[in-house]
């Protein structure tokens, strides 16, 4: 019922600009001119006579119009209604081309390594550690964007492998055993959506099967991936970069 009571209200409006502002005014003004004529000369004998053909000539010319613009009114809402949808289409179709234009470039990212810290992935096991490095990422270019996933390589002696990722931050926590009462911060996650003049800092978690010898060997790259492209930062290989601080280490909640 809304919609059928919407559509007669824009028949009416309609109608109204097609023949009661083009037509209609024009049209009622001779029909009143010619009935205060009459008025005026009611006296005379053959006033009627000579005012009636005018009048009923403007009468018909008024109710023929008014016909006519009832009958061409639905064709032209049809028309404005076409008119309405091609140019939501070309602006739709305007948008998919901005959108496409901007996934052309690639984004800029910059990625800023603050702080690394490995654990034994086993207790009592030599090989394989829990990595985890806390970054800020900046999205400098475009103003919004998604981040696919973070990657972690490990380069040593030209031989490259990738650490695996694991998405358990919450089951872990920063300790330091030099203060009392020793505190338990969370780990806060790098973040899946990146929005430009707001960087991030958080932390991610890898799995190596390294030792602590060979990876204090080996270069670091972490690599942001984002569905307009990557960006990426290298820590060198060194002792120093590992578990910096003192009595400061991640451990399992």
């Amino acid at each position: 019922m809304s919609s059928v009571g919407g559509y007669y209200k824009l028949f009416g409006r309609r109608w109204r600009s097609e023949f009661w502002t083009a037509r209609g005014k024009q049209l009622s003004a001779f029909v009143v001119v010619n009935v205060v004529t009459l008025f005026l000369d009611r006296n005379e004998p053959t006033a009627w006579a000579k005012a009636k053909p005018s009048i009923v000539a403007n009468l018909i010319t008024f109710v023929v119009f008014a016909i006519w613009h009832v009958i061409r009114v639905p064709s032209l809402l049809r028309a404005d209604q076409e008119k309405h949808v091609a140019e939501v289409t070309q602006q739709a179709e305007e948008l998919r081309r901005q959108t496409a234009a901007l996934k052309a470039f690639p984004a800029r990212i910059t990625v800023t390594p603050y702080e690394l810290q490995r654990t034994l992935r086993v207790h009592g096991k030599e090989e394989g550690r829990n990595i985890f490095l806390r970054a800020k990422v900046e999205l400098l270019e475009p103003l919004h964007l998604d981040v696919v996933g973070y990657r972690m390589e490990l380069s040593r002696d030209g031989a490259t492998d990738t650490s695996e990722f694991v998405d358990d931050l919450n089951k872990w926590e920063i300790t330091d055993w030099s203060k009392n009462p020793i505190p338990h911060e969370d780990m806060r996650p790098l973040p899946m959506k990146l929005e430009s003049g707001s960087p991030v800092e958080g932390w991610v978690h890898f799995i190596s099967n390294r030792s602590n010898q060979e990876l204090d060997q080996s270069r670091v790259r972490l690599f942001v991936h984002t569905t307009q492209g990557t960006g990426n930062a290298e820590i060198p290989p060194g002792h120093e970069y590992w578990n910096a601080t003192k009595n400061k280490m991640v451990v399992e909640k």
